[in-house]
């Protein structure tokens, strides 16, 4: 967190010193863009309250309209399609639900049965919206501070693919295997935020940056659907089921959140 402010002081204070360096005499506070298309290089908004690696960033695809010189409309659309997280690699011998549980109980045994879990899949995907406004007060041509709030929505959802082994190991290293089973896991989460924000733009010909600081006030809901294909190979027998979790809202809850976007303006 050090370092990213760092960053932000250094870069706020490169801006402002090419901002003096454009400005002249006749400096008006004119409408110098009316529309501005743009994406985020950085941030570090958490879009699922902790649950999916802050790592994994969505492509979030941003929009400015300046109503008048002073006055900006602002939204943002975050999107992620499948993409995948740690573990989600199969590693041989695996079960890819080509065969069935019987089956891969064979291919285990011949296998000693090392491995008592196995990630098959483990993916995300989001899509988000926020909607919100700033002031703006232009220095320069070039230069303008502004302060604001976003409004936001936030949807997620995990899926993960695994089976697990339980499995007796005696002296001689057969194993014996009690019970096989395969879950298929959908994590789904849903995030409202109003977002204070104030920051600073520079625009240099037809492009222009946005560095942005402020502070989230979320609320998180999520539920967890799980289905089961248990193999219990001493009774040779399946055993299907699924089971589900309502987490309620959370309450109230905050992060310090930064922001740096590069947009092209009209």
């Amino acid at each position: 967190m050090k370092k990213n402010l760092e960053l932000i002081i250094i870069l706020v204070s490169f801006l402002f010193s090419e901002s003096k360096a454009q400005s002249n005499d006749s400096f008006t506070k004119d409408d110098s863009w009316k529309f501005a298309a743009g994406v985020t290089l950085y941030s570090n908004t958490d879009y699922s309250g902790g649950y999916i690696d802050l790592t994994h960033r969505p492509l979030e695809f941003n929009l400015r309209y300046k109503i008048s010189n002073n006055h900006v409309l602002r939204m943002g659309l975050p999107l992620v399609i499948k993409e995948n997280l740690w573990g989600s690699i199969s590693y041989p011998p695996n079960y890819d639900e080509q065969n069935s549980l019987e089956d891969y109980y064979k291919l285990m045994l011949s296998e000693d049965a090392r491995e008592y879990f196995q990630m098959v899949g483990n993916n995300y995907s989001m899509y988000g919206i926020t909607l919100g406004y700033d002031y703006n007060y232009s220095f320069t041509p070039a230069f303008s501070a502004f302060a604001g709030v976003d409004l936001a929505y936030y949807y997620s959802l995990r899926r993960l693919n695994f089976y697990g082994i339980t499995y007796l190991k005696p002296i001689d290293n057969s194993s014996k295997i009690l019970m096989m089973e395969y879950v298929q896991e959908n994590d789904y989460f849903y995030k409202y935020a109003i977002n204070p924000i104030a920051g600073i733009r520079y625009q240099y010909q037809k492009l222009l940056i946005e560095v942005s600081l402020g502070c989230s006030f979320y609320n998180l809901k999520y539920t967890v659907n799980k289905k089961f294909n248990k193999f219990n190979p001493g009774e040779n027998n399946n055993t299907e089921y699924s089971e589900e979790l309502n987490q309620p809202f959370l309450g109230i809850q905050q992060q310090f959140v930064s922001q740096l976007s590069l947009y092209y303006t009209l």
